[in-house]
Parts: C-alpha cells; structure tokens; sequence
C-alpha cells in the first residue's frame, strides 16, 4: 500500500483570500474556496451529469494556493472537487489524494461538510451533530476567511480535521485487511464516516464524537475483528484529542497536529493491521520536518542523466536522521531522487532549453517517525550556444584519435580518446561531450571491469587484438560508436614468455662468460696476426712462396 497524504511546508503562504459568498449566481461566475485547510491544486468541476466524476466536456479549474476558485456555472449544477497527487492541504502540510466533495451551484465555499450539509434535510440537526452552532451556514462559512470570528472558525476545522483523520486512519485499515482496494481507503472511509454523521444528525444527537464516527464507519465498510475496530478508534481518539488541543489556525501551529493522523495511516501501509498496536502517543508528538530545499535548481541543457544538487531538511527533532524521499509534479517523470536525497534528471534523460525552460516538481522529504514536508520545486534548463555550431562530427562518427601507445609492456597503458572539431560550447574543449563510455575487448571479448578511458596491459593481453569500443554524444545530442584497435600500435608480435629467475640468472652468467671468451679471442687474434707479420718479413726476401697469409 501506498500513503495517500504527505506533508507539506506551511510556513510562508500568501494571505488567504476572503471567503465567497452565497451572492453567487448573479450572472458572474462562482467564487469561492475549498477547504480541509485550504486546498491548493484541487480540481473544481460542474457536474453536468451528476455521477461526481470529471467528464471531458465539464467546466473545471484549479483552486489558487488558498484554495480559492473562480467557475463559471450558468445551469447551476452541483460543484463536486476532487483532489490527486498534486492537491496540497496548507493547515496540515498534507497531499491529500482520492477526496470527493461536493456542494451547491452556488456554493462559497466547499468543505468535507458542505455535501452532507446539502443532502441534510435540517443543517440545523447537523450543526448540532457535529457540536457547531445550529445557525453555522455550512455553504459559506469559510473558516480560513478574512472577517470570520477566530473561535468559530477553530471550532469548526477542528470537526473537519478530526473526521478526515477519521478517514485516513479507517482508509489505510481497511486497505490493510483488504476491503478497499490500494488507493481506494480514503473514499470508502469518508463515504462511511458522513454516513454516521447523517444518521446522528438524524437521531437528534447534540455531540461530535470521533472515535464513536470510527467504529461505526469500521463496522459498516469493513469487515474487521471487534478488538481491531477497538483499537483503531482508540487511535483516531488520541489524534482527535491532538487536534483539539490545537488553539489557533496559524499553520505553523497546526502543522504537527494537523498531520499526525498520516503518521499513523503510514504505519498500516509498511506494517498492515499490526499497526493497530502502534504506539500513536510517539508518531503525535513527533515534530514534523518543515522545509526542504535543493542546494542548486538549474541544469544545463543536453546533459543526460546530469546531478542537479542536494537536498537539505529542515526538522526540529534533527536534520541528520534518516529521510525517505518521493517525487511528484508535472514533470517528474523527468528526474530522480538518490536515498541520499541527491536529485539527477532520470536515466537517459536530458533537457531542452528551446522546447522548455523550467520544469515543476514536487519533493517529499518524510521523517523517521512518519512524518513529512513536501516542497514545491523549480528546476530550470540553462541554454548553450548552439549557434556557432556547424556540422555535428559526432552525428557521422567522424571522430580522431588523439593518443594511444607505443609500448605494449605489462603494466602499460592505453588510451582511448577522442575528439569532436565543432564540440566546443561555452568555453568547453573538443573533449567535452554530453556523455560518453567506454568498453575494453580482448579478441572481441568484453574484458570486465574495464570501462574507463584508459586501460593497464596485463600478461593476459600479450599476443592477444586490444580494442576500445566508444560511446558518445556530444553537446547537441548526436551520438556514435567507436571502434579503435591497438594492434598496428605494437612494434612487434607480443609473445607471452614465463621464465623462472633461476633460469634468467643462469642466462646473465652464461652472457658474461661469451663476452669474456670473446675478448680472449680478440687478443688471440691480434697474437697470431702479429706473429704471421713477423714471419712474412723473415722469410718473405729469400722465398716469397712460403708467405702466410691472415685470409
């Protein structure tokens, strides 16, 4: 199972607008904001068929980072909004992903209660249900609005908060025990949990009670064990408590609270239903991580699989414990995060400038105890000058060898090198190439482990044919394979030779003794010429005939 809501950073969000009003419906279009917390990036639509699904064809939009929205909606259909993976909850620092609500044509504002309250036959009955003021106006009142009284918009989050932490820790048990299929929890446990609110609000009750909301949502969409309904709602008790202990909307004081309900829904999707035996004193108290930031955001174009930089948490319980990681974001299929939180663009990717400059992501970053911050991202691609290129060498393969060797020694070492005439960007030599590697043969086999520019000749390579196969693509994205052999770079056949030192030993006394006998025969020479010269003049007057000669 995956978690379906994560945290985001709070701190630091644009005033929130001032709430719509039930004015709408003048001819202009409906004004409003949507709220569990405002909810940023959630999809508002006009339900012209009214089945709650989004049909090509329906007007939509996007709420604003305060949840605010601006819909045209002249047949007055029911506005239905539904959240994903990029829908952000700014009270609580959560994603909030599978959330279906809907409310009047005309609504101000949408909440988790404004589609029950549109069901109710007396908002009244509800009101008191819920242990709000039986006059609250469940289709405009907008707690996060400019002009509302602090009490009674406290008041009224905490009811919201505490029934979607309702539905996320029953949505992640029900996933656990298999009655809700994975990503389906939450839907299933909110229709539960506003049915049990309709029917208290039918029988008359006068008093919100969450962990009553849970067993009975439990019982009626699952098909849980008694003790594990138990301790389920026991658990939904204690966040509640958290929740209600919450004394004002600043989201830097909301944000821990707020949250705890993901914790532990994040327990049931690493540790199914033994989670219901969690410790939820320790996942509450934990403080969740605040920020995170991307030590640098731009990249320059065409350079596939490049780093981009780091990521850096900031959490009051220490910044060195270990985070998990998660991408979202329009384009982050593009990119890839390390367990070390260092972000590349995704293998085999590389950006381009002129098709796009900046590129949206999301980064979540989730503590050791469940909890987390996710950040909104930019990544922006740097151009190069493609201008002053001409013809791309590299899209022919017309690539030079630079350097190889001479000596085939064991021990030496070849290089592969290459260049690129009109691979010069930026500044940036014929060498620089977007990517490149290398792959050393031996007789046409792969040799392991030698994939770098340079290769050692060992004993094994003496006699054998050295290849180098090349892999590039240069600065415009143009790629070739290379094939370089050192064999003409030999100056003789290499013969592998094993020979003992006690045989080179008895080699070099042998070599000493040939070069002693051959100065003894130099001198043995010399005497015997000399002595052929003197005999010659002896005889040499009286009888030429017996002349020696040296030939």
């Amino acid at each position: 199972m995956t978690t379906r809501i994560r945290t985001f950073s709070p701190l630091g969000l644009l005033a929130l607008a001032a709430c719509g009003s039930d004015s709408n419906g003048s001819g202009g279009p409906v004004i409003g904001n949507v709220v569990k917390g405002p909810l940023a990036n959630a999809l508002v639509f006009a339900d012209a068929d009214n089945d709650g699904e989004f049909d090509a064809g329906e007007t939509s939009v996007r709420t604003g980072s305060d949840g605010g929205y601006s819909i045209d909606n002249p047949n007055g259909y029911t506005l239905v909004v539904t959240t994903d993976e990029n829908t952000i909850d700014s009270s609580s620092g959560q994603i909030i992903s599978g959330l279906t609500m809907k409310a009047g044509p005309n609504a101000g504002v949408i909440t988790p209660l404004t589609g029950v309250a549109l069901d109710a036959g007396d908002t009244a009955a509800l009101a008191a249900a819920l242990g709000l003021p039986t006059d609250t106006d469940f289709a405009t009142f907008n707690p996060y609005g400019a002009d509302v009284d602090p009490a009674a918009a406290l008041a009224y989050e905490k009811v919201t908060q505490s029934i979607m932490a309702s539905a996320q820790i029953v949505g992640a048990a029900l996933e656990a025990n298999g009655d809700a299929a994975e990503g389906a929890g939450l839907t299933a446990a909110f229709n539960a949990i506003i049915a049990e609110v309709s029917a208290a609000a039918e029988a008359g009750e006068t008093e919100f009670d969450a962990e009553a909301l849970t067993s009975g949502a439990l019982e009626s969409a699952g098909t849980l064990d008694a003790d594990v309904v138990a301790k389920v709602a026991s658990q939904v008790a204690a966040v509640a408590t958290a929740i209600d202990e919450v004394e004002d909307l600043d989201p830097a004081t909301t944000l821990d609270a707020f949250s705890s309900a993901s914790a532990v829904a994040g327990q049931y999707d690493m540790g199914g239903l033994d989670a219901a035996d969690a410790d939820v004193d320790t996942l509450i108290t934990n403080k969740a991580p605040t920020d995170v930031a991307l030590d640098n955001a731009t990249v320059e174009e065409n350079e596939s699989g490049a780093f981009i930089g780091a990521l850096a948490v900031t959490d009051a319980e220490g910044a060195e414990q270990a985070f998990t990681y998660a991408l979202g974001g329009a384009d982050a299929d593009l990119f890839t995060i390390t367990r070390d939180g260092d972000l590349y663009l995704a293998d085999g990717v590389a950006l381009n400038f002129e098709a796009q400059e900046t590129y949206a992501i999301t980064v979540t970053a989730t503590d050791a105890g469940g909890k987390s911050v996710t950040k909104a991202l930019t990544v922006t691609a740097t151009g190069v000058d493609e201008a002053t290129e001409g013809e791309n060498d590299a899209d022919g393969g017309d690539f030079s060898v630079v350097g190889d060797t001479l000596t085939v020694a064991d021990g030496d070492e070849l290089y592969g090198m290459f260049t690129d005439d009109d691979n010069t960007i930026n500044g940036g030599d014929a060498g620089d190439f977007a990517s490149h590697s290398y792959q050393w043969t031996r007789d046409g086999d792969d040799i392991a482990g030698a994939t770098s520019s340079s290769y050692t000749v060992t004993e094994d390579d003496l006699g054998a044919d050295i290849e180098v196969v090349v892999t590039l693509t240069d600065q415009q994205g143009n790629a070739t394979t290379s094939e370089v052999s050192f064999g003409e770079a030999f100056a003789e056949p290499l013969i592998k030779v094993a020979v003992g030192a006690d045989v080179m030993a008895g080699i070099e006394g042998f070599k000493a003794e040939v070069a002693a006998s051959e100065e003894k025969l130099d001198d043995f020479g010399d005497r015997v010429s000399s002595a052929i010269e003197t005999f010659n003049a002896a005889v040499g007057d009286d009888d030429p005939d017996l002349a020696v000669t040296s030939s």
